[in-house]
């Protein structure tokens, strides 16, 4: 898996890419502790896959 991550002052975007490079997973998020809390989330749910 591969993941892309765009950040902005404001928010950030992730996209996240299977080997066969398929998006799993296009997602934004706020710029802010909740923010990189919920991706952290995201990918240890991924990460156990």
């Amino acid at each position: 898996m591969s993941i892309g991550v765009d950040l902005h002052k404001t928010q950030f975007t992730i996209c996240m890419l299977s080997e066969d490079r398929k998006i799993i997973k296009f997602d934004e998020y706020p710029a802010r502790n909740e923010g990189y809390e919920a991706f952290i989330k995201k990918i240890n749910f991924f990460d156990r896959k």
